[in-house]
């Protein structure tokens, strides 16, 4: 059975009704956040979270499967052999923005309605078992 996601969704209640988590954010420049990561940092720490800010360079595997969530909100703040490796282990991980740039294909916006949409194209093992083509509002 194929498997829907809403992103909104994943993105609030990831942790929102459980325990407190330890939640790693990949900054591209963790001496100075950007809009999109202070956004997710204050989200997190709204719910109580612990938040971490992980600078790029030392975004590894080794480094973030010690986290409750890993989060990147920016293309190049995490690689995609880093998102395979979290994945295959059971880890979990957030890509917002342009940052799930690195898994491949095409992210684009085009404007054409009030509401944001994500199209996936094409199905890959980052994909596996969720539908293709599917439009989220």
């Amino acid at each position: 059975m194929k498997k829907y996601f809403l992103i909104v969704i994943l993105f609030v209640l990831s942790f929102a009704n459980t325990k407190a988590a330890n939640i790693a954010i990949v900054a591209i420049n963790s001496e100075s956040l950007n809009v999109r990561e202070s956004a997710a940092k204050s989200i997190y720490q709204s719910y109580g979270q612990t938040v971490t800010i992980i600078d790029d360079s030392n975004a590894d595997y080794n480094t973030l499967k010690n986290y409750d969530l890993s989060v990147a909100t920016e293309n190049g703040a995490i690689t995609q052999t880093v998102v395979n490796s979290l994945i295959e282990n059971g880890e979990k991980v957030l890509l917002l923005h342009t940052s799930g740039l690195v898994m491949g294909g095409t992210w684009s916006s085009y404007y054409t309605s009030p509401y944001h949409n994500v199209r996936i194209e094409s199905s890959s093992v980052f994909f596996d078992g969720y539908q293709s083509d599917y439009y989220l509002n």
